[in-house]
């Protein structure tokens, strides 16, 4: 993923403005952070079973500085220390819109929770949390 990532220009507002930073994973639970950093994407691994990305960047940083540095991150990481990241979709989705409702702009445009081994995705627009849309992804070659 991150040799992938590396082969774009992730600029798209001038040199130092990132456009985005991304949260990858497989179905077997592992994930990885790339964050641009120093001209490519650094890559940080999970040390637990979950992985929390806010907008905050994250590369050499303790999850206790991220915690002073973020209250998003924070709130996302508390919650889900509290249960050692056993929640479903229905809870993961309550986490992000506890960290969307209060964020100063106003909200998140979208919010996203996969299911990787389900190779689904339940996704708000626009803060509207009271109705999550669920896809099913397919897989090219996929006959169902």
């Amino acid at each position: 993923a991150a040799t992938i990532a590396n082969s774009y220009n992730v600029f798209d507002n001038g040199i130092g403005t990132i456009s985005h930073h991304l949260l990858v994973a497989d179905a077997l639970g592992r994930s990885a952070i790339l964050e641009f950093y120093q001209g490519a994407f650094q890559v940080i691994e999970n040390s637990t079973e979950w992985q929390v990305l806010t907008n905050t960047p994250v590369y050499n940083r303790s999850v206790s500085d991220l915690k002073a540095l973020c209250w998003r991150y924070s709130t996302a990481c508390d919650a889900l220390e509290s249960v050692e990241g056993d929640i479903n979709e229905r809870e993961a989705m309550e986490i992000l819109q506890s960290v969307s409702q209060n964020f100063p702009q106003g909200g998140t445009i979208w919010s996203a929770v996969y299911n990787l081994k389900a190779r689904s995705v339940y996704i708000c627009l626009n803060g509207v949390y009271s109705n999550p849309q669920y896809l099913v992804l397919q897989q090219t070659g996929d006959t169902q």
